[in-house]
């Protein structure tokens, strides 16, 4: 070989197929080499990236270890805060709890106060009724007796003037009779006459204002009335007198009697309203 010409050695086939191999080789090595490179910087660049994810990372973990360290913190402080408002609001729990012990009794005397009170309204008002339909029924009977006392008195009235007349007239006819001797008998006839006429006359619009009026009024009239009877006792009979005195006495004390119960009734009424009215203050205050 190495006395051979270097074409015939260059024409033979077995050249030809190691140059053609080793051109195929060189290509490979230089495609080698470039996967090479593009891998290297591929690696750098991959290198490159995850250095910095890793330091992004680390700032990142950096970041929450502080957080981390700081919210412990404001938790630790709030778990501090919420320990002593538990302690505050345990101290006032206890402090509301004696309170509520103590008031526990009053609650009930108020409630037990409560229910006495409105029973005891519930018994005054039932007697303030009862109370005013006593005043109404001796109201309504004083107003009855009152009528039969006027009517009895007009009649009493009536009567003693016709007696009164029918003997005046018949001393004035004696009078006539015995003028010229007894003069002075005709004088105190007709005074008598006049006296008793004008105390009627008088005494009628008294006795009417009286009755409507209240029950002093009415003791007066019945007073004037009795002086009437005294006054006339003279010229009158003594059995009619002493018969219309007598009705007009047990008259006079009836309505008497009549006036100072519903006066008494009136003023327990009274009494029992302002009782009431007092009882529902406390009731509203309670």
């Amino acid at each position: 070989l190495r006395s051979l010409p270097e074409e015939l050695i260059n024409e033979t086939p077995e050249f030809k197929c190691l140059q053609s191999r080793y051109t195929a080789l060189v290509n490979e090595s230089v495609h080698l080499r470039h996967q090479l490179t593009d891998a290297r910087e591929l690696v750098k660049c991959t290198k490159t990236i995850y250095d910095h994810h890793f330091e992004k990372i680390e700032q990142e973990e950096f970041e929450n270890q502080r957080k981390l360290v700081a919210n412990i913190e404001q938790v630790v402080a709030d778990l501090a805060e919420a320990r002593r408002d538990y302690d505050l609001l345990q101290v006032e729990y206890e402090k509301v709890l004696i309170a509520n012990q103590q008031s526990v009794p009053i609650a009930r005397e108020m409630r037990s106060l409560i229910n006495h009170l409105q029973a005891q309204c519930k018994l005054y008002n039932l007697e303030a009724s009862r109370c005013k339909k006593q005043c109404k029924e001796l109201e309504e009977e004083l107003t009855k007796l009152k009528a039969k006392q006027e009517t009895i008195i007009s009649n009493g009235l009536n009567t003693q003037i016709s007696v009164t007349i029918s003997e005046l007239t018949s001393a004035s006819s004696i009078g006539t009779t015995n003028q010229q001797q007894s003069p002075s008998i005709k004088d105190e006839t007709t005074n008598s006459f006049s006296t008793s006429t004008s105390t009627i006359i008088k005494n009628e619009p008294i006795q009417k204002e009286e009755s409507t009026e209240g029950n002093d009024d009415s003791r007066l009239g019945e007073n004037s009335l009795l002086d009437f009877g005294d006054v006339t006792e003279g010229d009158l009979d003594d059995s009619s007198t002493s018969n219309t005195l007598s009705r007009l006495s047990s008259n006079s004390m009836t309505t008497e009697d009549k006036d100072t119960e519903l006066r008494t009734l009136k003023s327990e009424n009274k009494k029992l309203s302002d009782m009431v009215k007092e009882y529902k203050i406390l009731l509203t205050m309670y």
